[in-house]
């Protein structure tokens, strides 16, 4: 077998996926912690100065690792984390984190309704969650790809990757009232 230095142009390619990958975990991270930034601004009612994050985080460049703009794939894990965070947290028999999420569920905008349905979803088929709190789950959110109703709207012009991270951090607010 070769090893990448018996090749002829030696170990470049390598190193080239390694900065590849440096500068992807960059954009990522600077997303977060725009957003992170913005979290904190708007918990503290000042939009104005989150806005002026929110802007910055929306003239990232894609995020390959989340397969779209960095802003928006941070905002989906904002929301996320908010919803597992509780869960891991919470007792046995303890559903207060989905009491939470089904009011923000109603309260937010519809983006992050959708959004917080797709991590709803994946948190109930990823989490040993007691069989009452499963059905809650389906029943509130159904069985639709909500991911790709997203993905629909932000495709079609009927909302933004702007409008679609405002809401998600809004909802996150609102969960963690």
């Amino acid at each position: 077998m070769r090893t990448p230095r018996d090749r002829p142009l030696g170990d470049i390619q390598v190193r080239s996926n390694i900065a590849k990958f440096q500068a992807d975990q960059a954009v990522d991270i600077a997303a977060d912690n725009l957003l992170a930034k913005a979290l904190r601004d708007l918990a503290d009612g000042n939009r104005s100065r989150a806005d002026a994050y929110i802007e910055k985080a929306m003239r990232l460049p894609d995020s390959r690792q989340r397969g779209g703009p960095a802003a928006q794939g941070a905002a989906h894990l904002m929301v996320f984390s908010a919803i597992v965070d509780e869960v891991e947290l919470a007792d046995p028999g303890d559903s207060s984190w989905l009491d939470r999420a089904l009011i923000v569920l109603d309260e937010c905008g519809e983006l992050a309704a959708l959004d917080l349905k797709d991590a709803l979803q994946s948190v109930a088929s990823d989490y040993d969650l007691e069989r009452g709190e499963k059905k809650r789950i389906r029943a509130a959110v159904g069985e639709d790809d909500h991911e790709k109703a997203i993905a629909l709207l932000l495709e079609t012009g009927r909302a933004s990757a702007r409008e679609l991270v405002q809401q998600c951090l809004d909802a996150v607010i609102l969960y963690q009232q």
